[in-house]
């Protein structure tokens, strides 16, 4: 990923220095798609709905070096989730065993032949399903919610840009409340319950004050502040 977040700073590579916008605005949408538009109608792309996630790894300095206050300022880095910044590196398990529902495997694969069968054509796929939370994990979440939000205009004018995660780490974390609902149902849920938000909350504040501190030591608002941290 540090190598990925360079190569998009190239000012030659008009590109690649587009990709971040792309990669926000295909974050999250409720009912609006995402169209990219060419001089034949016929070319366009539409992706009516869409949450994108990706998964990456890296060096956390190359990581580091590589963005700038903007990217925090912007949205950028509050869209994402970042594991391990600061921590010792465990010893190798000897052997991992992973075997995941049947039900959530064929599922898996239901949608990768629903890829294949339209040739990357999004419009003709179905619509996604909603799950809705639990009364209790609606209640559980929309107080966590208003915490959140608090915070979000306490450090309003904090020139870190804390405030832009904070203004992010509810729909982080209804994102993340769905794949423990996914696991324990073992497919398709029928609602996300109580532990599935408590889990995704108590994941987001843990991550948030780690992601804070990482960011005034690591991201800089000038050249001679970059040249004094390191």
């Amino acid at each position: 990923i540090g190598d990925l977040l360079g190569s998009l700073k190239n000012k030659n590579d008009v590109a690649k220095n587009d990709l971040p916008k792309i990669l926000k605005s295909l974050y999250s949408s409720t009912a609006r798609g995402e169209i990219k538009a060419y001089a034949e109608a016929k070319n366009n792309v539409n992706i009516p709905w869409h949450h994108l996630s990706f998964y990456a790894t890296g060096v956390p300095g190359d990581f580091w070096r590589n963005l700038s206050i903007s990217d925090v300022t912007g949205g950028f880095i509050a869209r994402a989730l970042l594991f391990s910044l600061d921590l010792l590196a465990p010893f190798p398990r000897e052997e991992v065993v992973i075997d995941p529902p049947p039900q959530l495997v064929e599922a898996i694969r239901k949608l990768n032949r629903i890829e294949r069968r339209h040739q990357g054509n999004l419009m003709t796929s179905p619509a996604p399903r909603m799950v809705l939370k639990t009364r209790e994990a609606k209640e559980a979440f929309t107080s966590w919610h208003r915490g959140c939000h608090e915070l979000q205009n306490e450090h309003r004018h904090n020139p870190d840009g804390r405030a832009a995660i904070y203004a992010r780490a509810a729909e982080n974390t209804q994102k993340l409340a769905l794949i423990p609902a996914v696991s324990l149902a073992g497919g398709p849920p029928e609602n996300v319950p109580l532990e599935s938000v408590r889990f995704a909350a108590g994941l987001m504040d843990g991550m948030i004050p780690r992601l804070v501190v990482q960011m005034a030591a690591n991201i800089s608002h000038n050249e001679q502040d970059a040249l004094r941290k390191r």
